[in-house]
């Protein structure tokens, strides 16, 4: 009965420690890979500011997303687009700026920027997809009020 006992205790054993493990392998997996979907976009990010000839040229155009200051009848039509003739070039954050950028990698092919005012009252989003190998601007939400 001992030998019995032992051999499943050590079975149990080994069988934690390998699903650990794997757990293990698969969260640095999944680091290395949103760190070069990082990488990836960052040239882009920077070109994307840089250049307002190619900003223009990696958003897809009508854009979806949600005015700056939208009413409450504006966020439940959902139906807004920003025009080409009437988009205004976004530059990067200034070190000094109230506002802090998070650039959240979903998968290899989707990233989401948050905009924050340091206060938390206020923030923008804008949504970046990886289509036909081309980083590009699909998504943008204005600076808003933020609900709390």
């Amino acid at each position: 009965m001992k030998y019995i006992y032992c051999t499943i205790m050590l079975l149990a054993f080994f069988a934690c420690k390998t699903d650990n493990e794997s757990q293990a392998v698969a969260a640095t997996s999944k680091e290395n890979s949103a760190q070069q979907v990082l990488t990836e976009f960052d040239a882009f990010y920077q070109q994307f500011h840089a250049d307002s000839t190619f900003q223009k040229s990696r958003i897809l155009f009508p854009l979806q997303g949600i005015p700056s200051n939208a009413d409450s009848a504006t966020l439940r039509n959902r139906g807004f687009r920003w025009q080409a003739d009437e988009w205004v070039v976004q530059h990067e954050l200034a070190p000094d700026s109230d506002f802090k950028s998070t650039i959240l990698p979903v998968d290899s092919a989707l990233v989401i920027e948050q905009i924050m005012h340091q206060s938390g009252d206020y923030a923008m989003e804008r949504r970046f997809a990886k289509l036909n190998g081309e980083w590009m601007l699909i998504y943008y939400a204005g600076i808003n009020r933020v609900r709390k």
